[in-house]
């Protein structure tokens, strides 16, 4: 009996799986010298493990943003069941992470672990502990606090101890002349420190910035830093927005709900957005949306939550890599969007489509979709001859909000390019903006506006108007208009902004445009 018992655990303990636990785990060939010093390493992998899981659960209520993110911590510590345990663990789990890491350090040191054969192994270690440094000091940053500025400005100074390069090093990795409020704000809003501190390329950004041979330290923060993916920041921002919006109001003002941020929205909304009067069965449903890029992702969070709007922000299951947010929520269309527009009135062909929807939605009040007539004098636009283009182009720039309406068309569909042309040296900055079916005069307000001296221009190809300067002066009066300007461009397109005046800047080609800091 005892002998088929034997052979019935030799069996089982044959099987591919179960042989390799009884190898590695139970009969494992071992030193009989061995001693507790040599369970360091397991305790390290421990560690990591929980450093993972608390990481996980923290980053499904943080927020990676300049303005959020030492309040979605207070969130998460006041908030969330048992956050307050989740963050202690994560905390005390880093700090206990390298206490044994360094115990596993010097019992290698003490028992000589680092000769040969095992040197190998050794330089390895060296490598994963210089990578767990990176990654503490990552963590460090993200909630936003004195520890954490004063944190990033201690460690990134130590480079400075470098001769000769060292403070040139320094300056680099600032990209300026300190560790700023507005420089960590570019980036939390573009991926460098943000989520579960996973080393992820953000590979848009960096092709983008590459492709254009710009040489900013974003490109940096973007290789070491985190993809900042939708499902993750979508899992953060309805749960805590409710509770956090109201210090919007000890916000700077240009992040606040001002009349500027009102007219920026229109002018937003007419390069990426509608209004639409649906069909769903017999009823009607009305939504206001914005189609963006994904890399844009986090500045439809930020319009969202600076305009306190509910809705959804999915990405299109096609393969146009394009984000959408739609508003469906009567009050706030009734009480948020439509208020805006009727203060700061559309100035281009979609004004239509507002007036239809607001004929259905506020003045009928349609509620059954065969109720519905969807037949409306649709724009079209034809010059007879200068003079009324002209007029025309002169009513639309009589609008007292204009400025904020352009800053935020520019944000829409405006385009800041640095490349360089075959047989030329030095490379070449670009403006360009383009619209499709009212270009003609949206464009021609916009270049009397900027004082361009290029002429707008119908390409074929792609079916739309466009505006395009390269030239010093372009160039010098676009950044002039955007650094007065009283609001300021957003998201992905005011890094591509920055950016381009950086080149500016360094470019011979343009070395007579004053270039101010922008930063």
């Amino acid at each position: 009996m005892a002998n088929s018992s034997r052979s019935l655990r030799g069996s089982l303990w044959g099987q591919p799986l179960l042989s390799v636990v009884q190898n590695h785990l139970i009969s494992y060939p071992t030193p009989s010298n061995l001693s507790g010093n040599w369970n360091w390493g397991v305790l390290a992998g421990l560690c990591l493990v929980l450093q993972i899981a608390t990481g996980i659960f923290l980053a499904m209520h943080y927020a990676a943003h300049v303005d959020l993110a030492f309040h979605s911590v207070q969130h998460i510590m006041r908030d969330v069941s048992n956050g307050w345990l989740l963050r202690y663990l994560h905390a005390n789990g880093a700090s206990l992470f390298f206490i044994v890491v360094y115990m596993h350090l010097f019992r290698g040191l003490y028992y000589t672990s680092y000769a040969q054969p095992r040197e190998l192994v050794w330089l390895l270690g060296v490598v994963i502990l210089l990578v767990m440094i990176l990654t503490a000091f990552i963590g460090y940053v993200l909630p936003w606090g004195q520890m954490s500025l004063w944190g990033a400005t201690v460690i990134t100074s130590l480079a400075s101890a470098l001769p000769v390069v060292g403070t040139s090093i320094v300056g680099w990795l600032w990209g300026g002349f300190s560790v700023s409020y507005r420089q960590l704000d570019y980036c939390l809003e573009n991926s460098a420190f943000c989520g579960n501190n996973f080393f992820i390329c953000d590979y848009h950004l960096l092709e983008e910035f590459y492709c254009k041979k710009n040489k900013n330290n974003l490109i940096l923060f973007n290789m070491i830093g985190m993809v900042k993916t939708p499902q993750i920041y979508s899992q953060s921002a309805d749960v805590w927005t409710s509770k956090i919006i109201k210090t919007y109001s000890t916000l700077p003002a240009s992040q606040r709900l001002n009349a500027e941020e009102q007219a920026w929205l229109v002018g937003f909304y007419e390069a990426d957005g509608w209004f639409g009067i649906l069909k769903n069965g017999k009823y009607v449903q009305y939504e206001f949306g914005i189609e963006l890029h994904k890399r844009d992702t986090p500045l439809l969070y930020q319009v969202k939550n600076l305009y306190k709007l509910s809705g959804n922000i999915r990405t299109r299951k096609d393969k146009t890599n394009m984000v959408v947010f739609k508003v469906r929520n009567k009050k706030d269309l009734i009480t948020k969007i439509v208020p805006i527009f009727e203060k700061y009135p559309i100035l281009g062909a979609k004004k239509e489509q507002f007036s239809l929807f607001k004929y259905h939605f506020v003045e009928k009040n349609t509620v059954y979709s065969q109720e519905l007539n969807l037949d409306y004098k649709k724009y079209s636009f034809f010059v007879n001859n200068l003079f009324s283009l002209h007029k025309m182009v002169e009513d639309l720039m009589k609008a007292s909000y204009f400025d904020f309406w352009l800053v935020g068309f520019i944000n829409g569909k405006g385009c800041f390019s640095v490349y360089t042309a075959q047989k030329e040296k030095n490379p070449t900055c670009s403006f360009e903006i383009g619209q499709t079916v009212d270009g003609l005069l949206l464009l021609s307000a916009i270049q009397k506006r900027l004082a361009l001296k290029a002429n707008v221009f119908f390409c074929k190809k792609t079916k739309h108007y466009r505006l395009k300067t390269t030239s010093v002066s372009g160039c010098a009066n676009v950044l002039k208009f955007l650094h007065k300007a009283k609001v300021s461009l957003k998201g992905n397109k005011r890094i591509q902004y920055i950016q381009w005046a950086k080149e500016l800047r360094i470019n011979p080609r343009y070395a007579s445009i004053k270039v101010p800091n922008i930063l």
